[in-house]
C-alpha cells in the first residue's frame, strides 16, 4: 500500500472515533443512548483500529515507516485509550495547547531589544 493512502486510512478512523466519541459524550445524560453509544466506539476501536493495526504490524509488507507508527500505537495503547474509561479525559490535548499557544507563538517572531531607559519589541527577520 501507498503510504499516502495508508496514512489517509489512519486519518480517517481517527476521524471517526473522535466522531463516535463526540456522539458519547453527547447523549451523557441518557443512560440507554449512552450505553448504545459506548457500545459502538468501543466496538470501533477493537475492529477498526486494534485489529486493523495488529494485522498491518503482522503484514510483512507494511512499510517500515508505517511500522514504526504501529509500534508507537502498540507501545502507547494504554494510555491512548484511557477516554474509554474515563469519558471526562479528552481525546487529545489542543485545548491546553491553545491555552498555551498565546504566550509562544510570538517567541518566534519578536524579541525584545531593551535599553536602560526603554525597553520595546521589535519584529525579529526570518532569514
Amino acid at each position: 500500500m501507498v503510504a499516502r493512502d495508508w496514512s489517509e486510512q489512519w486519518v480517517s478512523r481517527i476521524g471517526m472515533l473522535y466522531h463516535l466519541n463526540d456522539i458519547r459524550l453527547a447523549q451523557a445524560a441518557l443512560p440507554h443512548e449512552w450505553a448504545e453509544a459506548e457500545s459502538r466506539l468501543r466496538q470501533f476501536v477493537e475492529e477498526e483500529i486494534h485489529a486493523v493495526w495488529i494485522r498491518e504490524l503482522a503484514d510483512p509488507d507494511t512499510h517500515h515507516a508505517s511500522r514504526d507508527v504501529l509500534e508507537s500505537l502498540e507501545r502507547q495503547w494504554d494510555g491512548l485509550t484511557i477516554f474509554l474509561d474515563f469519558p471526562e479525559v479528552p481525546l487529545d490535548n489542543n485545548e491546553s495547547e491553545r491555552l498555551l499557544r498565546p504566550n509562544t507563538d510570538d517567541r518566534g517572531f519578536f524579541f525584545e531589544l531593551a535599553t536602560d531607559s526603554q525597553p520595546y519589541f521589535h519584529r525579529k527577520e526570518h532569514i
